[in-house]
């Protein structure tokens, strides 16, 4: 006999440990970066721009200066990365549905995002998610790819996906060439690209249904 579950919404799957989101990101505080951080960076400003060298080799300094501003530029590119994630929890979830009126408000008010801003984060996050599931993470699509994979229906993305690796072997990985291969593939699969079918007619939409 198949045994009841029980229909608590807090329940949590026993093999899911919580995400240590906390130790991803850096550290900043709660209410963002102070008068003083900024008071801060702007005297590191201007100690950067004084040493400043006209040598084509940087200076001990300036590698130092370097060497510590790329890695804040990564970790902010994995902080954006955690952001789009949340954002597709958020959206998925409808977890913003008791304090906000729609996610248009809760993207406005809690992320200073448009509609539009954030449906192409979530789009983001999403293909991400397929990506790492379809073990294509190594060679996942990036920047303005990502835009253009949005295009294509959910179901369709990773299959289409691996017809545009296969034309880049070919032709190169121009994002030109992603949007022909693409298109190509939803003619030939009866898929919507965008807001065009195969036949040419303009119904249809965004890959997501979008919330409000």
């Amino acid at each position: 006999m198949k045994e009841d579950t029980p229909n608590d919404p807090d329940a949590q799957p026993q093999s899911l440990q919580p995400f240590p989101f906390q130790h991803l990101l850096p550290l900043i505080p709660a209410g963002g970066l102070t008068p003083d951080h900024w008071k801060f960076l702007s005297e590191r400003l201007r100690n950067a721009v004084a040493a400043k060298s006209d040598e084509l080799a940087l200076t001990e300094v300036e590698a130092r200066n370097f060497r510590e501003n790329c890695l804040v530029i990564q970790m902010a590119g994995i902080g954006l990365e955690l952001r789009n994630y949340i954002l597709l929890e958020v959206y998925e979830a409808r977890q913003w549905r008791a304090e906000y009126q729609s996610v248009a408000h809760f993207a406005k008010e809690r992320a200073n995002l448009s509609k539009g801003r954030l449906m192409r984060c979530v789009d983001a996050a999403q293909i991400a998610l397929i990506m790492a599931d379809a073990d294509l993470g190594a060679v996942a699509p990036t920047g303005r790819q990502v835009e253009v994979l949005a295009m294509v229906e959910p179901d369709h993305r990773v299959s289409a996906w691996k017809v545009v690796l296969a034309a880049f072997e070919k032709k190169g990985n121009s994002v030109s060439e992603a949007r022909h291969a693409l298109r190509n593939y939803c003619d030939e699969h009866d898929a919507v690209f965008g807001r065009r079918k195969p036949n040419g007619s303009k119904q249809g939409g965004h890959g997501l249904t979008q919330a409000s």
